[in-house]
């Protein structure tokens, strides 16, 4: 059962993302020549320089004719060992393809990518059925548990991974993605409202407040959380340093802790946690170029939650008071980042992890994010979030670069 609701959370993810972006994958992919950035319109709807007649014997308002007049006219031609978009190939790697990952590659002659998405297909079911196996001889017993989420967490992600690899790639063609709009470097103070709809918790409206300080090399990220009534606080540090970082500064490692203490006043109780993870983001393009500018990041990660109780109600205990028990905990998190606009930034998350802010119905199904940040003015952006699983929760917020 868990399995199959990953593979519907896996392919309702795909779906989505491919059709956000399949509407501006055609349109670039439409030919074998693309005009250059900043082309004027009139020149290459005309084919002749703003203001000059049309040349004789054609009618006005036509376009160049032969691949000389298109260059004369500013068009640049696409090379030939980069091919356009095919739509006919894009609809075999949504359908067929779903089956055969590497069809749609397959069909548009981009063999040695079809068959790394076809291999790849292979290690994610080999995963996911080692994991299932692996759950019916050993019950989740001790650290095989972990290996066990581990292995069809990541088979999963690389059966849906491939999946889509093949629709994008097919439908857009060679051509990159635009450029990664989101911040690298610098400080960044962001305010948000967050409703959380969640039968189990009766707080529903949450003013966030985070501040994030990013020097490069290390990052602190200190966040603070207050529902209405003022009768749950929760504050957060995520603190780490990058251990590796390529020449495009999105591609990076970083080894991470993070910390957190929740208070629930009404009910006299605390918990105080922490957690050390290890975080990446790697631009897909350097393995397949026609995914340039399309990122996949994960993180994997292990911790502890920590629960105090106090004497009495409407109070809780102090941060550094004994705990009446403690609950270990392993997180995940798959997913991929993508620009679908100069400013506009995109990211689909499959996380599996206890402290989120949103439970799941169960331990192997997870919850689904979403991210949306655009980028309004250097300094400003807008950050809408969304977080789904048992429950789900919505962030509507502002960030301002410091």
């Amino acid at each position: 059962m868990s399995l199959a609701a990953n593979a519907r959370r896996g392919s309702v993810c795909a779906l989505s993302l491919g059709l956000a972006l399949l509407p501006g994958a055609i349109a670039r992919g439409a030919d074998g020549v693309s005009p250059p950035a900043g082309a004027p319109a009139s020149s290459a709807a005309t084919g002749a320089p703003d203001g000059a007649a049309p040349e004789p014997g054609r009618p006005a308002g036509t376009g160049p004719q032969t691949l000389a007049e298109a260059e004369a006219a500013g068009f640049t031609a696409r090379p030939v060992d980069e091919p356009a978009g095919s739509l006919l190939g894009g609809l075999l790697s949504v359908g067929p393809g779903f089956f055969v990952h590497g069809v749609g590659h397959f069909y548009v002659d981009e063999t040695a990518t079809a068959w790394r998405l076809l291999i790849g297909e292979l290690v994610g079911l080999g995963l996911v059925a080692g994991g299932v196996a692996m759950q019916a001889y050993t019950d989740d017993a001790g650290a095989l548990g972990a290996l066990r989420r581990l292995m069809i967490h990541s088979g999963v992600a690389l059966f849906v991974g491939t999946w889509v690899t093949d629709i994008l790639g097919t439908f857009k063609g060679a051509e990159s993605f635009d450029p990664d709009s989101s911040r690298t470097q610098g400080h960044q103070l962001s305010l948000a409202y967050r409703y959380r709809a969640d039968d189990r918790d009766p707080r529903h409206h949450h003013l966030v407040a985070g501040l994030e300080l990013d020097f490069g090399r290390v990052y602190l990220r200190p966040e603070g959380v207050l529902d209405a009534a003022l009768d749950e606080r929760d504050w957060r540090l995520d603190t780490g340093v990058r251990l590796w970082r390529g020449e495009n500064r999105h591609n990076a490692v970083a080894l991470g802790l993070r910390a957190r203490r929740t208070e629930y006043v009404a009910e006299g109780y605390a918990i105080r946690s922490g957690e050390v993870y290890l975080h990446g983001k790697l631009d897909l393009g350097q393995a397949i170029r026609s995914m340039r500018g399309f990122y996949l990041t994960h993180r994997v990660g292990v911790g502890l939650e920590q629960y105090q109780f106090a004497t009495e109600t409407g109070r809780t205990p102090t941060l550094l008071a004994a705990s009446d028990f403690d609950s270990p905990f392993f997180s995940l998190a798959t997913g991929a980042e993508v620009n679908t606009g100069r400013r506009t930034h995109v990211g689909v998350t499959f996380v599996q992890d206890p402290t989120a802010e949103v439970t799941a119905a169960s331990a192997d199904t997870g919850v689904l994010a979403l991210s949306l940040g655009h980028r309004y003015r250097d300094d400003l952006e807008i950050q809408v979030d969304v977080m789904a699983g048992d429950g789900w929760a919505v962030w509507l917020g502002l960030g301002y670069g410091l």
